[in-house]
């Protein structure tokens, strides 16, 4: 552009080389959505960086949201799947860069990859209650508070883990990956408000489980769907409880015996719809 503004050659339309010049790198602009400099200083090659992080950004982001829609046929997607709120904030970060920017193209995919997140993540995350207004008959409603405590076999902390159990002051709550120490934590320090405990604790492996209720579990069963990794169901307060621990999907092994495992609890669940004598799962 400078060779041609200092040569000032003029078209026969009356037009300057160099205007014309100016004309298609602005119009190259507009193509790719990026706003382009003609300057070679150091400012022009940090907004080629940023506008390059930007596409990477964005298209890494395209890319892990599509493959987490196919949870149901690869482990790696089944992984992404489980990372959808990391995915969404990846979105938002996406979306903001591509803001700062201005490059149309990536708001664009930053926001649908939102909106395909917002799909899975919105309904969990708003808490819906119906209310009857004006009941035309007195229900007896009964209920149970139900936790659910994953820890790490090795690495728990107990005292933050008892700290939670009392915090959220359930009926019945159930530790995966537990270890015989941690078991035995349980045991003393919450004796008094959970006496009922069916426990098979593993210090070999990730897979010990333990249920402990403040009432008492009855017919208590212990079962393996997958080999090694133990499971417990039982009956508190007229409610089937089952607690279980599925195997992380890493690797295609793993991940398809992860889905026959909660296929067959499934069907375990379902052989429990008929029992007349409980009023939930």
């Amino acid at each position: 552009v400078r060779r041609i503004r200092s040569s000032g050659t003029i078209d026969d339309s009356g037009q300057s080389l160099a205007d014309r010049a100016c004309v298609g790198l602005r119009s190259t602009e507009v193509e790719l959505g990026f706003p382009m400099d003609t300057d070679s200083s150091p400012g022009l090659r940090i907004k080629r960086v940023s506008v390059a992080f930007v596409r990477l950004l964005g298209v890494s982001v395209a890319v892990a949201s599509v493959l987490s829609l196919g949870a149901r046929h690869h482990w790696v997607c089944d992984l992404l799947a489980n990372l959808r709120i990391q995915l969404l904030i990846a979105c938002l970060v996406a979306l903001a860069s591509a803001a700062a920017a201005k490059s149309r193209v990536m708001i664009g995919v930053a926001c649908v990859c939102l909106v395909v997140h917002l799909l899975y993540v919105g309904p969990a995350a708003v808490h819906r209650r119906t209310r009857v207004s004006k009941p035309t008959e007195i229900l007896t409603v009964m209920t149970v508070n139900v936790l659910t405590v994953n820890v790490v076999t090795k690495e728990a902390s107990h005292e933050s883990i008892l700290t939670e159990i009392r915090a959220n002051a359930p009926d019945v709550f159930a530790v995966s990956e537990l270890s015989h120490a941690l078991d035995q934590s349980i045991r003393n320090q919450l004796a008094e408000e959970y006496p009922h405990v069916r426990s098979e604790p593993s210090d070999r492996s990730n897979f010990g489980i333990g249920l402990y209720a403040n009432r008492p579990l009855q017919d208590v069963e212990v079962f393996s769907v997958v080999e090694n990794v133990p499971s417990i169901s039982a009956t508190c307060r007229g409610f089937r409880v089952l607690a279980t621990h599925p195997m992380p999907p890493m690797g295609a092994r793993l991940f398809q015996e992860r889905n026959d495992q909660l296929k067959k609890v499934a069907v375990r669940i379902r052989s429990w719809q008929g029992d007349p004598t409980l009023k939930g799962v």
